[in-house]
């Protein structure tokens, strides 16, 4: 789980997440968001508490996501109700999708 606080005036900031696991942690078909395995695909998730569902289904499957941020406010990310011993990796990337802010592994 990442907990950040917007000091700055991003105007997007990504997400990648990423699987690393045994064979079996991946899904059958892809989840509705694919293709999103990119800065460029990435799709967007309002800031109210939404939940996104994403499946990995092929190895080295990533999700990129994207937000709004509000300048002074605080923002908690992170992977829940993972399936077959999934273990996610969390990065932080800036709007320009190459300067990486903070990262997760837990």
């Amino acid at each position: 789980m990442l907990k950040i606080f917007n000091i700055g005036l991003f105007a997007l900031i990504l997400a990648i997440f990423t699987a690393f696991a045994s064979s079996d942690v991946f899904a059958i078909n892809a989840d509705i968001y694919e293709p999103d395995n990119n800065f460029a695909a990435a799709n967007a998730i309002p800031t109210n508490g939404s939940l996104q569902h994403h499946s990995f289904h092929v190895t080295g499957d990533e999700d990129w996501i994207k937000f709004n941020v509000t300048n002074q406010a605080f923002y908690t990310i992170e992977t829940t109700n993972l399936l077959n011993n999934a273990d996610t990796f969390i990065f932080l990337y800036d709007s320009d999708g190459t300067t990486l802010i903070d990262s997760d592994d837990d």
